[in-house]
């Protein structure tokens, strides 16, 4: 996933892969109600990438 779209995932209705469509599942906001759950419950999400491939989530508390 390109940095520069990394906080893009959690807009409401946005996908990454023009390929994905309510016709082949998902809303377009799994990301958004995550990160609006672990807010609620005083807590800090962040996306990284991993080289040579793959994304890392990190979910933590904030103090």
């Amino acid at each position: 996933m390109p940095d520069a779209l990394q906080e893009n995932v959690f807009t409401p209705y946005f996908r990454l892969q023009p390929s994905c469509s309510r016709e082949t599942g998902g809303t377009g906001l799994g990301m958004t109600v995550a990160r609006s759950v672990i807010r609620r419950h005083r807590g800090k999400i962040e996306l990284s990438n991993r080289l040579p491939q793959g994304l890392c989530v990190l979910i933590m508390e904030q103090i």
